[in-house]
């Protein structure tokens, strides 16, 4: 008897939950096609022809400066032949939260070969550069508090470090996919590796 009460809590709380507005915002996760250099880079191997998104993204401005995100990524046709095709791909990303920010440039080159009429394999490499910046003047610690009030000028014991890293940075991917003519149902299935060198 418990169960039954308890399925139809569950069942009536996953009503209340599902009719509300959901908004998802993680960008590597949740929307892979949208940057797929981030997600496997021989996605750009399933792309017939030039293919450029962008995405901005802002939440929690009101708290110090908030957080903002924003990526481009360009896939050209570099090669096409009867049974293979390479492509080329760049991408750029950025993500600010209040003072702290990371840029990530890449480049892809992924080559597709044509196992059968349906079915194709996709090997890629990548390389770029990664970097992450730390503004330390924009950070407040308590000890900048002194006699009630605040002041930027005031001394910090934090032992502050230079707020700068940049690495080169290698990733590949592999990729099978199966994508019939016909606008079925696609299948893919693949893996990626990224920070093989930094």
């Amino acid at each position: 008897m418990k169960l039954n009460k308890l399925n139809i809590l569950f069942a009536v709380a996953i009503i209340l939950l599902g009719g509300s507005a959901l908004e998802a915002q993680d960008l590597r996760s949740s929307q892979p096609f949208t940057q797929p250099l981030s997600f496997n880079p021989s996605l750009m191997s399933a792309n017939d022809g030039l293919r450029i998104n962008v995405g901005y993204r802002s939440q929690w401005m009101n708290i110090n400066d908030g957080y903002t995100s924003f990526h481009g990524t360009a896939l050209i046709p570099a090669l096409v032949r009867p049974n293979m095709k390479i492509d080329a791909g760049i991408s750029y990303f950025n993500d600010r939260a209040g003072a702290f920010q990371i840029n990530d440039v890449d480049l892809a080159l992924s080559a597709r070969l044509e196992i059968s009429t349906d079915h194709f394999l996709s090997l890629s490499l990548m390389g770029g550069y990664l970097g992450s910046q730390l503004a330390t003047g924009e950070l407040i610690f308590d000890d900048q508090y002194q006699a009630g009030s605040y002041s930027s000028s005031n001394p910090t014991t934090e032992a502050l470090t230079d707020g700068q890293n940049s690495i080169a940075d290698v990733g590949f991917g592999v990729l099978w996919y199966y994508a019939p003519e016909e606008d079925k149902v696609a299948a893919y299935t693949g893996v990626s590796g990224y920070h093989f060198y930094g």
